[in-house]
């Protein structure tokens, strides 16, 4: 019974740990996609005054 408990809170902080593991890597990839996002923008617009000068 006591092996149960330390395996099942072994299990609890493992499955924590990798959940914020998750939410990170989650605010990882929408900033990088904000910013891809925001360069997408810049491009556009920079093509748009490229095409407008020629």
């Amino acid at each position: 019974m006591q092996i149960d408990k330390l395996a099942y809170n072994e299990l609890a902080v493992k499955l924590r740990q990798q959940e914020q593991t998750i939410a990170q890597l989650v605010t990882i990839v929408a900033a990088t996609n904000r910013r891809l996002e925001e360069m997408e923008r810049q491009i556009k617009s920079f093509d748009q005054l490229t095409a407008t000068s020629c």
